[in-house]
């Protein structure tokens, strides 16, 4: 990986825990593992879109995978994408 990739995955990455309401997601995910949108809902006082909006962000920078359990949604913290992250901001500083 070059170093503008690594910039630009270690900016990426930076960007979706760049609101208050994502760490939190995230921090979720870490001491539980597996969440619902529900326990999302618990620790969040914003709307559920606003919620939906959030995940989305985290999915959408792969740091989270969903499972589909009938009419519940899993969601996980995609442990190898938070290991990267983790690797490049060490590496940063």
């Amino acid at each position: 990986m070059s170093l503008s990739q690594k910039s630009k995955l270690l900016a990426n990455y930076s960007k979706a825990l760049a609101h208050p309401a994502r760490v939190e997601i995230i921090k979720l995910l870490v001491k539980q593992k597996v969440s619902t949108f529900q326990d999302f809902e618990k620790i969040i006082p914003l709307a559920q879109s606003t919620i939906s909006q959030h995940l989305k962000e985290l999915k959408n920078a792969n740091l989270l995978i969903t499972v589909d359990q009938g009419p519940t949604v899993k969601y996980l913290l995609d442990e190898d994408e938070w290991k990267k992250y983790q690797k490049l901001l060490k590496k940063f500083f």
